[in-house]
């Protein structure tokens, strides 16, 4: 959390949120709209249409119970680690 995030002076610049959302829009004309929000242009998704779609499992998929961390741990930094 200590850097800043990516594309961040390209993307936001001028009028670069409302190309954004433009093309987001654009590209899924059927869930998209451009919506000025919170003093800025922002896109709006209705994920209405995917309500009623329901998860499909492989026939032959096994799931372990449990919790999976895949080999993450938590590990506590200081100061004079970084």
């Amino acid at each position: 959390m200590r850097l800043k995030g990516g594309n961040t002076d390209e993307l936001y610049k001028g009028d670069g949120r409302l190309k954004m959302a433009e093309s987001l829009r654009d590209q899924h004309p059927d869930l998209c709209t451009v919506t000025w929000k919170f003093n800025r242009w922002q896109h709006h998704v209705n994920y209405d249409v995917f309500k009623k779609n329901k998860l499909i499992r492989k026939p032959n998929l096994k799931i372990k119970k449990g919790v999976n961390n895949y080999g993450m741990i938590l590990k506590e930094i200081n100061e004079n680690t970084i």
